[in-house]
């Protein structure tokens, strides 16, 4: 049995543009720069009066395990507003397994300000970013300088705005409208990575956001960006990973603030470690840097080369693929001595899973192996990476603890054969 082989030509450069003016409607000669005079349109940077909101989205803390035949509807996103829920159609409704924080509910206005106001000091606004409270190794390692995200900052807003939001919420105006919806950089989660499993869910490495931007995400309206060049790329990482950590730190202070006494909820910001927002997010003498320092520890970790997940030796050839094939097989099924849990989650390798939220609550399913669609890559590697140590955000589970590196590969080699159903006919017991 050979596997098919993948086409790793280089794909051509695309050359985004007007054609040449001979060609182009004689209007857009005119109509085009009057646009890109106007604010918010060409090239330019963010205006030096937008400011980052503090979010009034509810803050998500649990989902459950609720199964749905369909996913939200087209134009609706599950949880814009805490009124959603009160919808009948939305996909939340009367779910009582749901677990969030309505960040409406301020004791008083002025603490809601003192948050934006430590946020935009520690972070600055959309068209000047910043990252405060770090050290100049970590800035570096990180590549949080200050010029690095204002490039990352303008390509930001030309080419993810539309789909990420102003604070990377993931809600931008085309967001309702795709599915599945644009990731939402806030709760620090990303789900296609190369970090090992370990205790709580880490952040990727520079190179994972990398490659989900160069590469895109397959079977997603995220699309490949493989045109810009190295330094814009890197550039737009930056930015990611600064609006991920001034969002988790927000994200934090307000489930650290919110109280619940009898029949009242509400957000009180004196029972915050150190006892006040500005206090809690930049630190005091006992603890300098606070929440910034604590997100910013977990993303300068997963940069370390220990952190990497570094697979084992691939030892299988075309003579031993079949085995190695049918070994996966019997793991995923669970039908050898070592048991994967695989069909659990993926009901007839995927053709029958049912819809459950994850910790974005949106609405996703565990994929449908039959059809070679797969979103973080389509690498062996890629694959390996996911069944490794999971992926973030979801049930799939780490199996490093249950699976070695050989019987991992095995897995692999399985799921990429699973496609095609020639292969599948060589399978003991075959798969229709």
């Amino acid at each position: 049995m050979t596997l098919p082989q993948q086409d790793t030509r280089a794909e051509e450069p695309v050359t985004v543009g007007l054609r040449n003016s001979q060609h182009s409607p004689w209007y857009l000669l005119i109509l085009l720069p009057i646009l890109a005079a106007l604010p918010g349109c060409g090239p330019d940077a963010y205006s030096e009066s937008m400011v980052y909101p503090v979010r009034t989205d509810p803050v998500v803390t649990g989902v459950g395990g609720r199964e749905l035949v369909e996913p939200d509807r087209p134009g609706q996103l599950p949880l814009l507003a805490v009124k959603d829920l009160q919808d009948s159609r939305n996909p939340f409704y009367e779910d009582k397994e749901l677990k969030y924080i309505d960040t409406s509910k301020w004791q008083s206005e002025s603490d809601k300000q003192e948050l934006l106001d430590v946020l935009q000091d520690v972070f600055g606004t959309p068209a000047n970013p910043k990252v405060d409270l770090i050290t100049r190794e970590t800035r570096q390692l990180l590549k949080l300088d200050e010029g690095t995200l204002h490039e990352g900052s303008r390509l930001y807003r030309l080419y993810c705005l539309q789909c990420h939001g102003l604070t990377g919420d993931g809600r931008g105006p085309t967001s309702k409208w795709v599915n599945p919806h644009p990731r939402d950089y806030r709760p620090g989660l990303f789900k296609f990575q190369s970090v090992k499993a370990e205790g709580d869910p880490r952040p990727p490495r520079r190179d994972d956001l990398y490659r989900t931007i160069h590469d895109g995400v397959e079977g997603t309206a995220m699309q490949s960006y493989n045109m810009l060049p190295e330094h814009e790329l890197n550039a737009i990482v930056s930015y990611v990973i600064h609006l991920s950590i001034r969002g988790e730190v927000e994200s934090e202070v307000f489930k650290g603030a919110w109280k619940e006494e009898k029949d009242k909820t509400f957000l009180d910001p004196k029972i915050l470690a150190r006892g006040s927002v500005v206090a809690f997010v930049r630190g005091n003498s006992s603890k300098p840097g606070g929440k910034v320092r604590d997100v910013i520890e977990k993303w300068r970790s997963s940069q370390q080369e220990e952190s990497k997940i570094v697979p084992g030796p691939y030892s299988v050839t075309d003579a031993t693929m079949k085995e190695s094939v049918q070994n996966g097989y019997n793991i995923f099924t669970g039908r050898g001595a070592v048991v994967g849990g695989c069909m659990e989650c993926h009901k007839d390798f995927g053709r029958r899973s049912l819809y459950k939220p994850d910790k974005w609550a949106t609405l996703v399913r565990p994929r449908d192996l039959t059809k070679p669609v797969y979103r973080g890559g389509r690498r062996p590697i890629d694959m390996y990476y996911r069944i490794h140590s999971g992926i973030n955000g979801s049930d799939m589970p780490p199996h490093s603890n249950i699976l070695n590196s050989d019987q991992i590969w095995d897995v692999v080699n399985f799921i990429r054969a699973l496609p095609y159903p020639e292969m599948r006919k060589h399978l003991v017991p075959p798969i229709e």
